[in-house]
């Protein structure tokens, strides 16, 4: 009547399994879009490294923040002035 036609509609039934079976394995045979997969295992494996490393320096900092802290606090003297 005039209007846009609608989205096309898939039904199962009108596609056999050898259709199905063939795209999957096109799907593993075909390498297009491969090197974008492995620069996005590459970038998320080092993120991940990058936030295990950074917990282990700031842990670190934090220890030996603390042991100066502790080792400083022991340097104090009180100043005798002598007697009043």
């Amino acid at each position: 009547m005039g209007g846009p036609p609608g989205p096309p509609v898939l039904y199962l039934d009108e596609h056999p399994i050898e259709d199905r079976v063939a795209t999957i394995r096109r799907l593993f045979a075909e390498d297009e879009g491969q090197d974008l997969v492995e620069y996005a295992f590459l970038g998320a494996f080092i993120a991940v490294v990058g936030v295990v490393v950074w917990n282990n320096i700031v842990t670190l900092l934090g220890l030996r923040y603390a042991e100066y802290n502790s080792n400083t606090q022991q340097l104090w003297d009180f100043w005798d002035w002598g007697p009043p």
